[in-house]
């Protein structure tokens, strides 16, 4: 589950990349900190019902992604 989550959202950020109308920077942060928060989001649920995956390794991607939103936030503040 977690491949396909990561898999998805590289899918989308690539074709971002290659549309017609290249988005803004702050278009692209918006996109990037959207599908921060779903992967987030589906990695607690995996920890809810699925035991494949340690509450550890869960906890470890949760903060590490929102260290990646708090990132974002910054940038967006930088580019408004």
């Amino acid at each position: 589950m977690k491949k396909l989550t990561l898999s998805i959202a590289a899918i989308t950020l690539a074709i971002n990349g290659f549309c017609t109308d290249p988005p803004s920077s702050q278009e692209l942060i918006k996109e990037i900190s959207m599908t921060t928060e779903d992967i987030i989001q589906s990695i607690r649920m995996i920890n809810t019902n699925d035991s494949t995956i340690t509450k550890e390794i869960s906890e470890i991607y949760v903060h590490n992604l929102l260290d990646v939103l708090s990132k974002l936030e910054d940038l967006q503040i930088k580019y408004d």
